[in-house]
């Protein structure tokens, strides 16, 4: 008897699950929850075995414990209508043959379309389950017996049989990697496993179209990664609560950019169209989507622009005509704030009519004007005022010459897809009674429409209803930057303009004729 109560209490040292099956009787027994000598001493052959081998080791036949439900269950708890059909992965409704397991695993789970499988000696299967048909992602730790695993919130960590534990992360759904390994290369923590929100680094410079950032230590930054760059310079929001605006740095999102260059700890972004940065901005992880826009980029504040175009005018109507060259002008300087208020000044348009009967006085005119605007990412709406003085202003009574009141309003983004519209009202005496009213002073229309990332096609009409008409059309190219400090942009247009100064019935000096411009833009 003594014998007989050592062996069982080495079958329990050996595998309590298992002796507990043996000490239930299954309907052969004579006494009930005793064993026979035989079976106590087969348990006994086993441990002897084992003993001779060093250690004690499970039966080499023995067949792993089958799971109580055939379902396994997703992340959210729903039936995934995955099941495992003895040692083969099935789809519920599915015609598709399924993936087959080397052995029936001792644990297996679904969760974020992964099955996870504990197939002891042939290692932890992990099986993309998302699409049929089923493909392996890894196969980890085979041949050290894994008899379990435990899913972490990047990875899987694997448990063998003599309680061995070891991580791994996930690249994608394409591999599982061993997190020594990636310690050991230095990689850190990789940048689609960070939390999105962290802090990654900071803008050291910017250039034109394109931000240098610095990245922090044991962030594994890969060129295409996305990354966000967040203002911290005093942007201001209102606090509905408290009814006063506070700061909110770090809250202003720049831009969501793809990284296009990566040199030690330095990174480089590719700006596009309404995309800016300056430096101290901070950098994050970001899942949202590319700011970047062909039609619709946004306005870039806290910028200076200049513009100059020139539209030489040759022709003459009459052959008694003594000009020569005739030029337009057209001027423009806007100071965009922080804010959505803008500043726009210019000359729209100087004119110069080229003949030798009148002096350079006569034959100069211009419409000077300043506006102050509410300027939007998607429009612009204001007003300002200013001077017109038309050609030869000395040589007749009947010329629009006075004090303007501007009005401007621009539908869509600044560099992307817009209409522009600039009314000039002239408040002249330039009728019969000679008394001082409004009249229609000078109109501006453009229109811009994007055809590729850095050109698109401008029209434009600029017109007073009497004296002077120019139709032009042509291409708007961004020849350095994209909008942005240091951004140069090139009109080029072609067109038919009308210069007629208003003396007497004959238009003695109207010079009319094909024109083409050339313009210059520069952002400071």
């Amino acid at each position: 008897m003594n014998r007989i109560a050592v062996f069982f209490i080495l079958s329990f040292l050996v595998d309590p699950a298992a002796a507990d099956e043996k000490l239930k009787c299954k309907g052969n027994c004579r006494t009930g929850g005793k064993k026979s000598f035989s079976e106590t001493a087969s348990v006994g052959e086993n441990i002897k075995k084992s003993n001779k081998t060093g250690g004690l080791k499970m039966e080499e036949k023995a067949k792993p414990r089958e799971k109580e439900s055939s379902v396994s269950t997703g992340v959210d708890g729903d039936n995934t209508g995955v099941y495992l059909d003895g040692r083969t992965i099935r789809l519920r409704g599915s015609l598709s043959e399924g993936f087959t397991l080397p052995s029936v695993p001792y644990k297996y789970k679904v969760k974020n379309g992964r099955f996870y499988g504990a197939c002891g000696k042939h290692g932890l299967f992990i099986i993309n389950v998302e699409h049929v048909p089923f493909k392996k992602i890894s196969v980890l730790d085979a041949g050290k017996e894994v008899k379990g695993f435990r899913i972490t919130s990047d990875g899987v960590i694997s448990i063998t049989v003599d309680y061995n534990l070891k991580s791994y992360s996930f690249d994608g759904k394409s591999s599982a990697v061993d997190m020594i390994e990636i310690i050991r290369r230095g990689e850190g923590q990789k940048l689609n496993n960070l939390n999105p929100g962290t802090k990654i680094g900071s803008v050291v410079s910017t250039g034109r179209g394109f931000v240098v950032f610095s990245v922090s230590k044991n962030v594994a930054l890969r060129v295409g990664d996305v990354v966000e760059v967040r203002s911290t310079h005093g942007s201001k929001i209102n606090n509905i609560f408290s009814g006063v605006n506070q700061d909110s740095s770090n809250r202003v999102i720049s831009c969501v950019a793809v990284v296009s260059q990566i040199k030690g700890n330095r990174a480089v972004l590719e700006l596009g169209k309404g995309e800016y940065a300056m430096v101290g901005d901070a950098v994050f992880t970001s899942q949202r989507e590319l700011t970047v826009s062909k039609y619709f980029p946004r306005r870039i504040p806290s910028s200076l622009s200049a513009s100059l175009e020139l539209i030489p005018v040759f022709g003459s109507s009459s052959s008694d005509d003594h000009s020569y060259f005739s030029a337009i002008t057209l001027i423009d300087v806007i100071w965009r704030t922080d804010s959505p208020l803008t500043l726009k000044a210019g000359l729209s348009p100087a004119l110069y009519l080229g003949n030798r009967e009148y002096g350079f006085s006569s034959s100069t005119g211009f419409n000077v004007f300043g506006v102050l605007l509410y300027d939007s990412d998607y429009f612009a709406i204001g007003m300002g005022t200013g001077y017109l003085r038309p050609l030869m202003s000395q040589q007749s009574a009947h010329n629009r010459q006075g004090m303007t009141i501007v009005q401007y309003v621009r539908l869509g983004s600044i560099d992307g897809l817009n209409l522009k519209g600039e009314f000039h009202g002239v408040y002249s005496d330039d009728n019969k009674d000679n008394s001082i009213r409004a009249m229609f002073g000078m109109l501006r229309l453009e229109l811009t429409v994007p055809l590729i990332e850095k050109t698109g096609l401008f029209f434009r009409y600029l017109g007073d209803g009497r004296t002077l008409t120019n139709f032009a059309g042509g291409l708007k190219t961004f020849l350095r930057g994209q909008g942005g400090a240091g951004s140069i942009i090139i009109p080029i247009t072609i067109g038919y303009t009308s210069i007629n100064p208003y003396v007497d019935e004959t238009s003695k000096y109207k010079v009319a004729g094909s024109s083409f411009s050339v313009g210059f833009e520069y952002i400071f």
